[in-house]
């Protein structure tokens, strides 16, 4: 993890210390607890939302899966103008990992369209997702600030374990979704690159398309670097919740 400091406070980060001790122990320690938790770090929030919009702007996340989809089109284009092929006699040694047809080079083109398309429809919706928590995180934080700066013993007792747990929870779903997208982006670029290295050699009746083909594969894969990049960016930004 990097070692920047984090933009939220240390709420989830002393939330297992404080679930080992006692009861009595718990009220006492969360009201020795400094500053740091009931007034200045939380002005921070403002710093995290802006951090946030950033990291998923639409020129680091959203247009390249937008990219994507085009090339996807693009290919799907010019792939129903070839000649079909056995693509299975161009095999790796040890076979595929993630061609399915191998007699069939056009239902390897529709593969691979339907595969980049599920990957930007989930991270679109994991953008939401990822904004929404983040966002819930923040209030939970302000929330668990308003019980500390009570100082009611029983308020403290009855709702900060909660609280700390919701924050927990979420901050471990933002994490997870967001490295999620970044696995199937890894996914989804090494079954591209298996359908390049498989059709680089093929020589199709329609020599012409070919290279076009080819070209909309190197297109494809540079997309989708640029949004892998992108999504370990913003993965890399939520292990500081």
């Amino acid at each position: 993890m990097s070692a920047k400091r984090s933009l939220l406070p240390s709420v989830v980060l002393i939330a297992a210390f404080l679930a080992a001790a006692s009861s009595d122990r718990f009220v006492e320690t969360m009201l020795e607890i400094p500053d740091i938790m009931k007034g200045k770090e939380f002005l921070l929030n403002e710093e995290f939302k802006n951090q946030l919009q950033s990291e998923i702007s639409a020129e680091g996340l959203l247009s390249p899966a937008n990219q994507i989809s085009s090339s996807l089109a693009n290919l799907a284009s010019i792939s129903r103008n070839m000649a079909e092929i056995r693509i299975g006699a161009y095999a790796p040694e040890g076979g595929f990992k993630h061609i399915k047809y191998p007699d069939s080079f056009r239902a390897t083109t529709v593969q691979l369209d339907n595969a980049g398309s599920r990957i930007v429809l989930n991270a679109t919706a994991t953008v939401d997702m990822i904004t929404m928590l983040a966002y819930r995180i923040l209030d939970y934080v302000k929330q668990a600030g308003n019980i500390l700066n009570s100082g009611d013993e029983q308020t403290v007792e009855i709702f900060l374990p909660h609280l700390l747990k919701r924050i927990q929870e979420s901050a471990e779903i933002v994490v997870f979704q967001g490295q999620n997208v970044v696995t199937q982006l890894d996914d989804f670029f090494n079954f591209a690159k298996e359908v390049q290295e498989a059709t680089k050699t093929i020589t199709f009746r329609q020599p012409d398309d070919w290279p076009l083909f080819q070209d909309g594969l190197a297109t494809l894969l540079d997309q989708t670097v640029k949004m892998r990049d992108a999504w370990s960016k913003l993965a890399n930004f939520l292990q500081t919740i």
